[in-house]
């Protein structure tokens, strides 16, 4: 028998930056992608399916809570544009955007909000970098915007024509 899938059960404590993760929030199962670890938790991006009291694309900080597990789709999947003109605009219309992918001199930068430590204040878009790692204070120009676009846990998934995306991202307004 051959067990065909990247999925990983894994204990959040144990997993990494760039990881694609199914999470078990209180209220709801999503997909977040891990942005950063730190002593506090795993601060993670909601793609799919937040917690309460959140939006996708929205930083959350997931608690190191005990044994608490995840399926990771590890890193070796596939965000693929959805890149017709129509769905691509030059900074700074419309600015950045919470969701968007920002194509910079840096590399593709995916747009996130993050409240400040115990507010749920709206704050300016900060970014995870998807080609390199890591997260960017804020997306300056120059870039270019890519407004849509879907996820898939591999490249051999992302080249079926017939598979469906896990995440699909439909840009609704900025923030």
């Amino acid at each position: 028998m051959i067990f065909d899938s990247p999925l990983a059960l894994k204990a959040l404590r144990e997993v990494a930056a760039g990881e694609l993760l199914v999470v078990d929030w209180t209220d709801a199962r999503g997909v977040a992608l891990v942005i950063s670890i730190t002593t506090e938790g795993v601060l993670l991006i909601p793609l799919s399916d937040p917690p309460g009291g959140t939006s996708a694309m929205e930083a959350v900080l997931h608690g190191p809570q005990a044994g608490t597990r995840c399926l990771s789709y590890g890193h070796d999947w596939v965000l693929r544009p959805m890149a017709s003109p129509a769905l691509i605009a030059f900074e700074p219309d419309p600015g950045p955007g919470a969701g968007v992918v920002h194509l910079t001199d840096a590399g593709p930068v995916l747009g996130f909000r993050q409240a400040p430590a115990g507010t749920t204040d709206a704050v300016p878009v900060a970014g995870y970098n998807l080609a390199g790692g890591g997260t960017v204070a804020a997306i300056a120009p120059p870039y270019a915007s890519i407004f849509d676009w879907d996820i898939y846990p591999s490249a051999r998934a992302a080249a079926d024509p017939d598979a469906r995306p896990l995440v699909s991202f439909r840009y609704k307004g900025v923030g």
